[in-house]
């Protein structure tokens, strides 16, 4: 089970330097984590200590005013503290940031700069759309560590493909890989890498998943790039 701390939620809302609320849950780095803590050991008072339970927070907020890695780094401390089993680390993606939208439709969190940082697309800047994320995740990872704490990090954000994947584990920018839409594009394709043959001497599809703005792309965002085989 993921808590989620992130993006445009409630909670990632708490966590926020912007947030300024006077009541003990605003205010101070101390404070802004008391919810999102107390909302932890709540749940885990229900699903008991063999449950696995992380929680998904942002590295870095990218908007003006908002959270550091500074910030993240000192509640993945405290997270860890707590005993989260694992830590997914997510970025951007706020309302602070959105694009005005059309009369009588919602804002939309993914639609800023912020929202860029937590989707990249292929219409990017000079630095690319891939592994945006990889840098503060590989900190926050090297911080807790020396510090004596082993809790897994997921790092989420533009991983693209295999390579890109296994070499983010083998340098110790993470302990797990979160990927999402390249899941949605073929399910199958986490048992047709090369790490991981199943299948063998299958012809399987080939995907290409166009990033795009929105969690959930039309079908058209699906391109069928061939057939390969499975070693």
């Amino acid at each position: 089970m993921e808590l989620h701390y992130a993006d445009a939620y409630t909670m990632a809302s708490f966590l926020s330097p912007l947030n300024t609320r006077t009541d003990g849950y605003g205010g101070s780095a101390e404070d802004r984590l008391r919810l999102p803590l107390e909302v932890y050991q709540r749940v885990r008072a229900e699903v008991g200590s063999d449950f696995a339970l992380g929680c998904r927070f942002l590295t870095e907020e990218c908007i003006d005013g908002g959270g550091s890695l500074v910030d993240s780094t000192g509640f993945s401390r405290a997270f860890a503290g707590a005993g989260v089993d694992f830590l997914s680390l997510s970025r951007g993606g706020k309302f602070e940031d959105a694009a005005q939208p059309k009369v009588g439709e919602a804002a939309y969190p993914y639609t800023g700069p912020s929202g860029y940082e937590c989707m990249p697309s292929y219409y990017s800047d000079a630095r690319g759309p891939f592994g945006r994320n990889v840098a503060p995740a590989r900190s926050i990872r090297q911080i807790l560590r020396a510090q004596g704490l082993e809790t897994p990090i997921v790092v989420s954000g533009g991983v693209h493909n295999f390579e890109q994947s296994e070499s983010l584990l083998a340098s110790g920018a993470a302990d797990i890989v979160g990927l999402a839409r390249q899941a949605l594009a073929d399910p199958d394709w986490f048992c047709q890498g090369p790490s991981r043959p199943r299948r063998a001497g299958q012809s399987v599809p080939l995907y290409e998943l166009l990033r795009g703005a929105r969690s959930a792309p039309p079908r058209s965002d699906l391109r069928t790039l061939g057939s390969g085989t499975a070693r």
